[in-house]
């Protein structure tokens, strides 16, 4: 059995939804939410708990301390990625270089 009335409101209370809305998306679109939000949900948590672990040894200090931080720190910028990614401006002269070594 299937409670929907609790799936409903976790997943307008999870994903910040209005009611209507919900009830306006695609039907496999509501379960794909739902399957997922106790995943998302725990990988957050997961999150939380590697930082509330690195907060408590960095606490003890030590060379290990800041050694662990600085791979938490690195481990979650690579989780997160490149957000915006910009492309360098070429100078004039550096346009006109690139074509004469692409002509040549």
């Amino acid at each position: 059995m299937i409670d929907f009335g609790y799936l409903f409101w976790q997943a307008v209370h999870f994903f910040h939804l209005d009611p209507e809305r919900l009830l306006a998306l695609p039907l496999r679109l509501f379960w794909s939410m739902t399957r997922h939000a106790d995943r998302l949900r725990a990988a957050e948590d997961l999150r939380h708990l590697q930082v509330a672990t690195m907060a408590a040894v960095s606490a003890q200090g030590g060379k290990e301390a800041a050694e662990a931080s600085n791979n938490l720190h690195a481990a979650l910028m690579e989780q997160m990625g490149t957000v915006i990614r910009h492309r360098e401006r070429a100078t004039p002269k550096e346009d006109i270089l690139r074509i004469i070594q692409q002509l040549g």
